[in-house]
């Protein structure tokens, strides 16, 4: 598992150009980059595919009664959850965002709010799904392990986690420069990139039981859909990979 942070960025830089570093994301600029962002509703993948994402979701959820929106954000996929007949609760690593939910939560039957991450493992909360949407992808390996030992520590018996994150998605490809600070960063904070054998392997090692595994494009419409079956049947659709991983898991120990 290859963390992307701490490696310097010196090449392709005009003559002259002093060489640019990597950000170095610890919780204070995390928390300050998502409390900016949280003011663009249309940034947030769950606001734009939250619909698409709880319907693919949705067999995997059969036979649940509570689902947690592990690392919700302002909460985007909350309702679509609600549409399924789930209880829903949200939790997150910020304040800001927790209140965010509560806030439109008094208004929303069945869901139970948010909570600080924290908060729910004191209380000994435990669901029968756990969903984590494009979270795996913004940890370095030590918050990756202690994150994976919370999922763990939230899930009830015998009940499902679901794990989605951009599919071995080209880091450099989103890297943006500060001209202030001099610093290079992912545009949305991704630090590692992730395949179906990597994000199998680091799951297993973590203790998870890997049922199933699959590569979608939850932005897919029906003309894209279209285009890409067209390709297919021309033999011009090799190399194409669906943008989105999913990993649907049990914790055995659970």
């Amino acid at each position: 598992m290859n963390d992307s942070q701490g490696k310097a960025t010196t090449s392709h830089r005009p003559f002259g150009e002093p060489p640019s570093r990597r950000l170095q994301w610890d919780a204070d600029l995390t928390h300050r980059f998502w409390n900016y962002e949280s003011q663009h509703p249309a940034h947030y993948f769950t606001f734009r595919y939250g619909n698409k994402i709880a319907k693919r979701l949705r067999q995997y959820l059969a036979g649940c009664k509570t689902v947690l929106d592990f690392g919700c954000g302002p909460g985007f996929l909350v309702p679509h959850l609600l549409h399924l007949g789930l209880t829903v609760t949200g939790a997150d690593f910020s304040k800001d965002s927790v209140a965010m939910v509560n806030k439109q939560s008094q208004m929303q039957r069945n869901c139970r709010g948010a909570f600080h991450v924290d908060e729910l493992l004191l209380r000994k909360e435990r669901y029968d799904a756990v969903i984590a949407v494009e979270v795996i992808e913004h940890l370095n390996d030590q918050h990756l392990t202690i994150t994976l030992d919370m999922v763990k520590g939230l899930v009830s018996k015998g009940g499902v986690v679901i794990f989605t994150t951009p599919n071995e998605e080209d880091l450099d490809a989103e890297t943006v420069f500060c001209p202030m600070c001099e610093h290079v960063f992912h545009r949305w904070q991704h630090v590692r990139s992730w395949t179906r054998d990597s994000l199998v392997d680091c799951l297993k090692h973590h203790g998870y039981e890997v049922f199933d595994v699959f590569t979608t494009d939850f932005s897919a419409n029906l003309l894209r859909s279209s285009v890409r079956a067209l390709r297919q049947i021309l033999g011009r659709g090799n190399g194409v990979k669906d943008p989105h991983l999913v990993c649907v898991c049990h914790v055995p120990n659970a």
